[in-house]
């Protein structure tokens, strides 16, 4: 006749572990079996009911074991090995977390409290160039066609920089800097902190005969323009790389041949500006400024 042995141990404060040996052979010779249970309790009061309790061993990624807290808040988890956990339960917008070492003696309870929203997240990298110093280089943060507004970084003497604050999402990063062609990232994800979004430089040809465009982007109602899009149209085609304002709202457009041009002012948040058909002939060109107006 086969035998099984218990063993259980009542622990406090809501938790129990109860142990099970199986000497003959049932279940593997010496292999001992654990069953948690506990109590959820929601934030403010009242029970943790439907709470997703998962275990997952020290350092890995996916639950071992899972199970949902039925009435009262009250669960168990059943065929539990030997080790130390990091518990989690969440319920809607609430979570919990805590270690559970089995079949060590623990006191506590899964108290459930408002989940921790991230205020942002970091992107991160490097710009160089092919000649010359990084430093000042304007990197402006992207989402689709738009600038996100006030995600800029300036690049440090060592080409560096950090923006902060940003939101989930997909993006791409744009760097401008004088004398040199605009560089662009590929899109990538935000869904936490990203290193690594490194951007070379190339140093701007001058074309023969060609001159600058220049001017100030500013806003109605006061406020800055750093980031805003400055691109040069033709025939309602863009030519080159747009610039980007800096953080006077001044921008220049390099290497521009004569010709018949307009200019198109992007920023998120406000209305797209437009300055009208103007003549590039045999000089620089200055004072093409705009305003642009918050979208309603």
């Amino acid at each position: 006749m086969k035998t099984k042995l218990c063993f259980l141990t009542v622990i406090m404060l809501n938790l129990m572990i109860t142990a099970c040996e199986d000497p003959i052979g049932l279940g593997g010779w010496g292999v001992q079996l654990y069953t948690v249970s506990g109590t959820v309790s929601a934030s403010g009061g009242g029970s943790g009911a439907g709470a997703a309790i998962e275990f997952r061993a020290e350092g890995a990624g996916d639950p071992l074991y899972v199970t949902t807290a039925g009435e009262n808040g009250f669960y168990t988890v059943s065929g539990v090995a030997a080790g130390t956990y990091n518990i989690t339960a969440t319920l809607g917008d609430q979570e919990a977390a805590d270690t559970i070492t089995v079949p060590d003696y623990i006191e506590k309870n899964l108290q459930l409290a408002a989940k921790t929203v991230p205020s942002g997240y970091t992107v991160s990298g490097t710009v160089s160039t092919n000649e010359g110093s990084p430093a000042g280089a304007q990197v402006q943060l992207r989402q689709g066609s738009s600038p996100v507004a006030g995600k800029t970084a300036s690049a440090g003497a060592d080409g560096t920089y950090t923006i902060s604050g940003v939101a989930g999402g997909n993006y791409t990063i744009e760097v401008h800097l004088t004398g040199y062609d605009t560089g662009t990232t590929p899109i990538f994800t935000v869904s936490g902190n990203v290193a690594g979004k490194d951007i070379t430089l190339t140093k701007t040809v001058i074309l023969p005969n060609s001159h600058t465009v220049s001017g100030t982007v500013s806003i109605n109602g006061g406020g800055s323009a750093e980031g805003a899009s400055v691109q040069l149209r033709q025939n309602e085609t863009p030519v080159g790389s747009a610039a980007s304002a800096d953080g006077s709202g001044a921008y220049t457009i390099n290497g521009v041949v004569a010709g018949t041009y307009t200019i198109e002012v992007t920023l998120a948040g406000y209305d797209t500006g437009t300055i009208a058909a103007f003549e590039v002939s045999n000089a620089n060109v200055t004072g093409k400024d705009i305003q642009l107006t918050k979208t309603v």
